[in-house]
Order: structure tokens, then C-alpha cells, then sequence
């Protein structure tokens, strides 16, 4: 996915503190390099914490108007990346899991879909105390 138009700003609140994005809509210029050139409703959180052998993290939050939700959680502490990716979309999640475990994951990254919908409801708590 590449995104442009993302203006962040800095953001800190109760044990929060990173970048939020400061605008309701990105472009979405391609998904695996074909163009798509759309605007789409965007929220993106990121923070890296340099203390306690470091936590990065990221959340992309992407609600489209044709009904399906798509909300990406990156995390990775010391060297281990786990994304965690929440949909609406069926048939995208159906995809993802019926991969075999071997093949969703690399020496130090993997990936998993989710029903927790917390990630989404604590990045639009986050937008809602901006």
C-alpha cells in the first residue's frame, strides 16, 4: 500500500505519545504497484519508545465507503514484528488465515488477522482527544 497527502502532528496524551495524522483522508496512490489514485478515509497512529529495549508501533486505520473497514497494528518489540490486521471484509480475512502459519511469517516478522477491535476503538479515542 502507498499512501500520499498524510500531514502527523505530534501527539501526547495520558501514556500515549507519538504522531497522529491530522487529516480524515489520505490518497491511496497503489496497492501492489497498481495505481489507484483515490481518496480514502485514513487514521494513522505511530509511536517508538527508545527505553526498555524498544517498542515500535503503528496503526492504519482505513474505513471505506464501500462498507469494509481494514485496520492494520503493527508492533515490534526488539527485533520481532507481529501485524495484526482487523477487517470487515470476508473474504480478505478468509484469505489471509487459510495460509498456511509457515507462510505468513519471516525470520523476525509475522502476521495474523484479529477480531479484537480494540486496536480500532483506541485509535478513535485517540482522534476524539485531539
Amino acid at each position: 500500500l502507498t499512501f500520499s497527502g498524510i500531514r502527523l502532528s505530534s501527539f501526547a496524551e495520558n501514556q500515549n505519545h507519538g504522531l497522529l495524522n491530522n487529516v480524515n483522508s489520505a490518497i491511496l496512490v497503489s496497492i501492489y504497484g497498481k495505481p489507484v489514485m483515490k481518496y480514502v478515509p485514513f487514521r494513522a497512529y505511530f509511536q517508538q519508545i527508545y527505553s526498555g529495549g524498544g517498542k515500535d508501533q503503528f496503526t492504519l486505520l482505513m474505513d471505506l465507503p464501500v462498507g469494509n473497514d481494514y485496520l492494520f497494528n503493527y508492533t515490534m518489540i526488539k527485533k520481532d514484528g507481529l501485524l495484526r490486521i482487523a477487517t470487515s471484509d470476508q473474504e480478505f480475512s478468509a484469505e489471509i488465515d487459510a495460509l498456511n502459519e509457515d507462510k505468513r511469517k519471516s525470520k523476525n516478522f509475522k502476521y495474523e488477522t484479529t477480531s479484537q477491535s480494540i486496536f480500532k476503538m483506541k485509535l478513535i479515542d485517540m482522534f476524539e482527544e485531539k
